[in-house]
């Protein structure tokens, strides 16, 4: 019965996406048209490879929005991209400032606790966290499938690779303002223009937002235990020598964010997901920021490339983990994360050779002070409150060295190698109070973790609009250690191979792109999440195995009318995953919807009205390795309406207008502190709607 299903969905998709293209040319030539409503699709370029490429030239499955579709389709949180994006789950785990939402690509999924598997690089700084917003962006590119050789560690997944709007040399602005639901308000503005002229330019952007939330606690009758507040702001100076072939640009960021707690958990059998019943809502915070230097210097046919960063992260929770109205278990962590890296990059930049290569280097040090206090209510069985006190100083200290190069033979064949060493030194110095219930205890630990990350891709241009292609690659996620559990005691390194076959296609003069890409990824020494009392430690338990597609299309039938669509397949499951009481061989990885599906369209008038809607579908997913407890299939339905002019633009717009019940996370509560056997999960928003406005200048 499920393939029959799963045959009809796609069935009905490709009918819809032939539908949309057209049978016959239309006449467009406006050679005066903005960009929004020219006739034929936009190519897009991309610099996730760390060139500049043609995204139809990219070897590879890579999904790019430009900043266009991040405004027609209120793209501002990481959870946006996601969710219109092929074979991409957000795990949303709490509040943004926890630090624990993750994603799964291709089924290949972070855990609470652990590195991540999806690397986040923010003009090609890395970001440590998902939990971040967007904020003056240029595009979004994102990579599936391991990407180490170019960006080495947690890249496992793939690479989100987000490219801010940059400084101008002429003088311009935008103010923005949106209202909605649950009182959710947001501000943001943008300034850009020369201090010097042709010298010293400058950009400076900063927003403010904040909601009341959508979960009520009948503990005490309040219904905003899950508002959040939060300030965010970048600022740039770029400085081109241009008759010197040298540019530099210094940039500074922030962010300030403070929540409730995990109170948004609520029982799955509450015939009310929206509702909680807990003694103590709870609290988070993060304050971020983060200093860049970036330099590059062209000689007459390479260019020379420096990133220079300092990123500091500060998260603190406060949190009741029972999930009750008794004041049972609460659990307290406040992360420190300081990182300092620096890039070299040596890049060819004669687009006329067949050969095209780059060599570079790459180091970092992190420091991780994490401290956990558990605190646990024992007075009903006289023994009072006692606190279990952990401490840990993480230090890693890492460096590699890449190349990678292509050669194109006649004009169609092109071969491309690339190769990565990756060397990180780990040391950790922890200790453990157990509050006289245990011995306490404290040590250190120290363990080096080394990768070789190859790849490997042939393309052949068919012909000017189709190329098919094949790659390999090999990707990794860092070791690292346990401190709560197991004394310190370190897990192992994470990898996977990655076999890819694809095809890049454009139709009807640019007015039609379908990209197809298949896969298959064989993983080993997977690093899982054990929940036990409130806590998340990793272990590595055996090897798993996914395989699929994604579908990719956009159409710009007639003038105004543009359509985006895709559809992603995974079928990933155990191959051995045995942890010492149950096996869970065989069974389908969690976190990893069967098939993920979307189709969008957007419409402007020439009397400057516009018209946009969003479907995008899940399909089942199960959140425990037994395959016992699971996420239904659920669709989330967004529309948008509006009136543009000129340099001003107002908005209505509705998000998951049918009000679907759906959860980004379920966990068992009995791990969770407070002994009972329920699972308990964090729903996603209910139906909102709102305005909005902007206004360029």
């Amino acid at each position: 019965m499920k393939e029959h299903r799963l045959s009809r969905y796609i069935l009905s998709f490709l009918f819809l996406c032939l539908a949309a293209a057209p049978a016959h040319s239309l006449a467009a030539d406006q050679e005066s048209q903005n960009a929004k409503n020219e006739f034929t699709l936009e190519g897009i370029k991309v610099t996730a490879n760390k060139r500049e490429q043609s995204l139809q030239k990219v070897p590879s499955s890579v999904s790019a929005i430009d900043s266009i579709h991040i405004d027609d389709y209120r793209i501002e949180t990481m959870e946006d991209i996601f969710e219109n994006l092929p074979n991409i789950n957000f795990v949303k785990t709490g509040p943004a400032a926890s630090m624990t939402s993750f994603a799964s690509v291709r089924g290949i999924s972070s855990s609470m606790g652990g590195s991540p598997v999806l690397g986040l690089y923010v003009d090609d700084i890395y970001y440590s966290s998902l939990d971040m917003s967007l904020l003056d962006l240029e595009r979004v590119e994102v990579l599936r499938g391991p990407q180490g050789t170019l960006y080495g560690r947690n890249t496992e997944a793939g690479v989100i690779n987000i490219v801010t709007k940059q400084p101008t040399n002429t003088y311009e602005g935008k103010l923005a303002a949106d209202y909605g639901s649950f009182n959710a308000y947001g501000v943001k503005g943008m300034v850009s223009g020369p201090l010097v002229y042709d010298k010293v330019l400058m950009r400076l952007t900063g927003s403010y937002k904040g909601s009341d939330g959508y979960i009520n606690n009948s503990f005490d009758d309040d219904d905003n235990v899950n508002t959040h507040r939060e300030i965010d702001f970048r600022g740039k100076i770029a400085m081109p020598v241009r008759d010197k072939g040298l540019n530099m640009s210094l940039t500074v960021d922030g962010q300030n964010y403070k929540s409730d707690g995990y109170a948004d958990y609520s029982d799955l059998d509450n015939s009310d997901p929206y509702e909680v019943n807990v003694d103590f809502p709870g609290k988070t915070s993060r304050d971020a920021y983060g200093l860049s230097l970036r330099a590059s210097y062209d000689f007459d046919s390479m260019a020379l490339t420096s990133i220079t960063s300092y990123r500091d992260e500060v998260n603190q929770n406060d949190n009741d983990i029972d999930f009750t109205s008794v004041d049972y278990a609460r659990l307290y962590l406040d992360h420190d994360v300081n990182t300092y890296s620096q890039e070299l990059r040596l890049t060819s930049t004669d687009a006329a050779s067949p050969l095209q290569w780059q060599v570079g280097a790459y180091g970092f040090f992190e420091k991780f002070d994490r401290n956990y206090i558990s605190r646990m209510n024992m007075t009903p069985m006289g023994m009072g409150v006692m606190n279990f006190v952990s401490d840990s100083q993480t230090d890693s200290t890492g460096g590699a060295l890449f190349t990678e190069g292509s050669y194109t033979l006649w004009d169609k064949l092109t071969l491309t190698a690339g190769l990565r060493y990756d060397h990180i030194y780990r040391e950790i110095d922890y200790s453990m109070d157990n509050a006289g219930m245990m011995p306490n205890y404290s040590g250190s630990n120290s363990k080096s973790f080394d990768a070789w990350l190859p790849k490997l891709s042939v393309s052949y241009q068919l012909t000017p609009n189709i190329m098919p292609y094949a790659t390999i690659s090999r990707g990794f996620r860092e070791g690292g250690f346990n401190v709560k559990e197991r004394l310190g005691e370190a897990f192992k390194s994470e990898f996977a191979w990655n076999y890819e076959l694809g095809v890049k296609t454009t139709w009807l003069e640019n007015r039609l792109t379908a990209n197809l890409a298949a896969f298959y990824i064989d993983w080993k020494d997977r690093q899982v999440e054990i929940i036990n009392a409130g806590t998340f430690m990793i272990d590595n338990a055996g090897d798993a195995t996914s395989a699929g597609f994604e579908l990719e299309v956009s159409a710009r039938p007639m003038e105004g009318l543009e359509l985006v669509a895709s559809l992603g397949y995974i079928d990933a499951k155990y191959d051995s995953y045995d942890n010492g009481v149950e096996d869970f061989s065989g069974n389908t990885v969690i976190n990893t919807p069967e098939y993920t599906a979307r189709l969008g369209a957007t419409y402007r008038f020439t009397n400057g009205i516009f018209l946009g809607g969003n479907y995008r579908h899940y399909g089942k997913s199960y959140t425990d390795p037994a395959n016992t407890e699971s996420q239904s299939d659920y669709g989330l339905m967004d529309v948008k309406v509006g009136y543009e002019k000129d340099h001003f633009s107002v908005y209505a717009w509705g998000a998951n207008i049918f009000d679907t019940e759906y959860y980004t996370r379920k966990v068992p509560r009995a791990s969770m502190g407070g002994g009972l056997a329920e699972y308990v999960g964090r729903p996603g928003s209910p139906a909102t709607v709102g305005v909005s406005f902007a206004l360029d200048f």
